[in-house]
């Protein structure tokens, strides 16, 4: 189900207003239905490290430069760099210092081996630091969790999530904002989606299964 589907699923039980056939330029209940439907499904994703915002990429370390930042890497707002991840394709094995430890062994060694790199530190911003500064270009391969991706246009589709779990966003999104507008309403939407909700997140973790999830930030609905 794409954000339009989201959106006409969201009108249609909330009562705010009749389905819509584009979400341009919207109306302000149909806007308001978006923000709430964005807001849920970026919630969700940062629920978990799930399965399918795990990644892959491979970045290119030149003669001369020890330094990469995250448009160097390639990576997106929010994206999370999994920092023992790093290999490097022509030599294997990169073992992970914090930024404080490379930079004090880069300062105390005079002779270093130039043939491969050994040690990388991230930055919380994914700047990336390699040691040493190897002699030739060297290709290091490393995983990341991808950022979440926003639901703004109506053929936006929430990647990774199964067509049969696609509704626990809009059951999300409806709980979220009965608990804003209170009131015997609000609570109404609150108690009715926020269970449906419950049950479909449930689900999909038992769907998911162990290996397609990582444990990380709970969220309580309407937290």
């Amino acid at each position: 189900m794409n954000l339009l589907g989201l959106t006409n699923a969201f009108l249609i039980e909330s009562g705010a207003s009749d389905v819509v056939a584009s979400l341009d330029e919207p109306a302000d209940d149909v806007a308001q239905a978006m923000h709430w439907l964005d807001k849920g499904w970026t919630m969700f994703q940062l629920q978990r490290y799930w399965r399918f915002r795990f990644a892959e990429r491979t970045i290119a370390v030149t003669p001369g430069k020890t330094s990469y930042t995250a448009s160097d890497l390639g990576a997106a707002s929010g994206d999370v760099l999994i920092r023992d991840s790093f290999w490097n394709t022509n030599s294997g094995y990169i073992e992970y210092k914090t930024y404080e430890a490379l930079r004090y062994i880069t300062r105390a060694n005079n002779n270093v081996d130039l043939t491969k790199v050994k040690h990388v530190a991230l930055l919380p911003t994914n700047i990336l630091t390699t040691y040493p500064d190897v002699a030739t270009t060297q290709t290091l391969s490393y995983d990341y969790w991808k950022g979440a991706q926003a639901l703004s246009v109506a053929t936006d589709e929430p990647y990774g999530l199964p067509d049969d779990y696609h509704m626990l966003i809009a059951h999300l999104a409806l709980a979220d904002y009965g608990a804003l507008v209170g009131g015997s309403e609000g609570q109404n939407l609150y108690n009715s989606h926020g269970g449906k909700y419950a049950k479909l997140f449930n689900a999909y973790c038992t769907f998911a299964g162990e290996d397609n999830q990582v444990p990380a930030i709970s969220k309580s609905i309407g937290g």
